[in-house]
This record gives structure tokens, C-alpha cells and sequence, in this order.
């Protein structure tokens, strides 16, 4: 490669120095002749040149790397939109089912929610039941120990009132009266 390049600067460089600029018509005609020589001369060079060191193999051999490589990117790019199609479908399949799964969620809340509410109503309704029922019995005690308290005022008051009006002699006729009718009975 080296030897090609070496070649083609000299050619280059020879082609240069021809270029003097002439003085007469029969001068520039020569001139005119040997740069044509000297180019038919450059192309007669480079043409060897190219054949000895197989140049058309070489960009033949690029080409088909250029290729190979490009087909390989080509593929390395489908393969490539191939998985972000892959992962986009994924990303939506994970999107539903997120929505999916906080839409269940969000049922089962709704659900263990009123779930709550009834329980808490029952409860409040049993409470409510509970304490109506002692209500009533603290009632009926009540009642009770006012009926004791009525009939025990009530006895005092008799007791009160009769002894007021009964006298000794009347206490003792009536007992009198109470022992003969157990002696009846005996």
C-alpha cells in the first residue's frame, strides 16, 4: 500500500513540474504533448499498480465487509425493534393489569367497607338492644323496691293510724278475740 502511494506522489509531483508555463506556440504544443504523455504515463502506472496489489480486490473485500456489516446492523435493528415491540406489549400487558388488580383492590375495599358498616350497625344495634333491656330491668328493680317502700310506708302508716285510734282496751279485746279463734282451730 505504501508502494502504491510512493508511486502516485511522483506521478503527482511530475505532473506539477511540467506545468511551466511556456513561451511560444511550438513550446506549449510540446508542453501540451508531454503532459498528455505524462498523464497517459500516471494511468499506465496506477493501472499495473492496481493489478499487482489486487486493488479491485480490496474494494471488493471492503464492499462486501461494508455489506456484511450493514446486514448486520439491519438485523441488530429489527432484532432491536423486534424487543421493543416485545417490551412495549409488556409495559401495556403490566399496565392493564395494574389497573386491573387496583380495581380489584379498590372493590375489595368497597366490599370490606360496608362489610364494616354492617358489622358496626349490628353491633350499635345489639348495644341499643342491651341497653334497652337494662333500662327495663333497672325499671322493674325500681318498680319493686318502690312497691317495698309504698307497702312498708303504707304498713307504718296503718300502723300509725290504728294504734292512734284503737286504745288499750280495744288492743286487748282484739287479742282476746285472735286466741279464741286459735283455740277453735286446735
Amino acid at each position: 500500500m505504501i508502494y502504491l502511494i510512493t508511486i502516485i506522489f511522483l506521478l503527482v509531483c511530475h505532473v506539477c513540474l511540467g506545468a511551466e508555463a511556456p513561451t511560444s506556440k511550438e513550446a506549449e504544443m510540446t508542453d501540451f504533448l508531454y503532459r498528455i504523455l505524462n498523464f497517459g504515463l500516471m494511468l499506465a502506472i496506477l493501472y499495473i499498480v492496481a493489478k499487482k496489489t489486487a486493488i479491485k480486490d480490496f474494494f471488493t473485500l471492503r464492499k462486501e465487509e461494508i455489506k456484511k456489516k450493514f446486514e448486520e446492523l439491519q438485523n441488530q435493528k429489527y432484532e432491536f425493534e423486534k424487543k421493543a415491540d416485545e417490551l412495549e406489549a409488556k409495559l401495556k400487558e403490566i399496565e392493564a393489569k395494574k389497573k386491573e388488580i387496583i380495581e380489584r383492590f379498590r372493590m375489595e375495599g368497597l366490599k370490606e367497607k360496608e362489610k364494616i358498616i354492617a358489622e358496626a350497625k349490628e353491633r350499635a344495634a345489639h348495644i341499643i338492644a342491651q341497653a334497652d333491656a337494662a333500662i327495663e330491668k333497672e325499671i322493674q328493680v325500681a318498680k319493686e323496691h318502690l312497691k317495698v317502700e309504698i307497702v312498708e310506708m303504707a304498713a307504718q302508716k296503718a300502723k300509725e293510724i290504728i294504734s292512734q285510734t284503737i286504745k288499750d282496751k280495744d288492743q286487748n279485746k282484739l287479742v282476746e278475740e285472735f286466741i279464741e279463734k286459735v283455740e277453735k282451730l286446735h
